[in-house]
């Protein structure tokens, strides 16, 4: 039977304030840390977040780690932004593409017109794979995402990781989005699946819940048991 009186807790058994923002932290960090041992490989990644409070939080996170981080946007003129194509890294490349614009061309152009410029990505995924490069596409909208599993499916597989920055204010929809297709890297699915219900605030299993725990994802707003 165990001394220890009721009032005298280990300390591993007390809540841990600030619980969502700390998970958050340490996935930024983990993707940070990523990037930087980088070398002279390719680094291309999904970047998911709720919305631009969540982005510039995580964009700061980033930062904070070293990570030298240049916007650009993916327009429908060019869906491969020029400063990515001619950018030549080396063993001490530092900067992170964030290519921006996905969500406005899916809340802008017809299902046609995204398929195109998402068919034109896809063709031109091997420049997003040079040495020293590295790479993520921002995306906040849940219908951006499945747009690309749906029609650029070789792109998505080259990506190696996916990141979820969440504050709990924002959200890219209150409305019903569809699922993800056939996900070419099983591995990303669950993050996916994710970033798609706390959107559209659909309620998360518990198995999942815990599973974002143990990962280090910020956790959903809403959830059931």
């Amino acid at each position: 039977m165990s001394d220890t009186h009721p009032d005298q807790l280990e300390p591993w058994s007390y809540p841990i304030p600030h619980l969502e923002e700390q998970a958050q932290v340490w996935h930024a960090r983990r993707f940070a840390a990523w990037l930087l041992r980088a070398g002279a490989e390719t680094r291309s990644s999904l970047l998911f977040t709720s919305g631009p409070r969540a982005t510039a939080r995580c964009q700061l996170l980033l930062e904070e780690q070293g990570v030298d981080i240049q916007s650009v946007l993916s327009q429908r003129e060019r869906p491969l932004p020029q400063a990515l194509t001619l950018h030549r890294g080396d063993h001490f490349n530092r900067k992170l593409f964030l290519i921006d614009g996905l969500d406005q061309l899916t809340q802008s152009l017809s299902p046609e017109d995204r398929a195109e410029h998402w068919r034109i990505l896809e063709g031109q995924r091997g420049q997003l794979n040079q040495g020293a490069t590295w790479v993520a596409l921002l995306i906040q909208d849940p219908q951006t995402l499945i747009d690309a599993y749906r029609w650029a499916p070789q792109l998505i597989k080259q990506l190696q990781r996916a990141c979820w920055c969440w504050d709990p204010s924002e959200r890219s929809t209150t409305k019903p989005v569809g699922v993800l297709p056939p996900y070419p890297r099983p591995s990303h699915r669950l993050i996916g699946e994710l970033f798609i219900s706390a959107s559209a605030q659909h309620h998360i299993s518990h198995l999942h819940l815990g599973r974002i725990f143990r990962a280090g994802y910020p956790r959903p707003p809403r959830y059931a048991p």
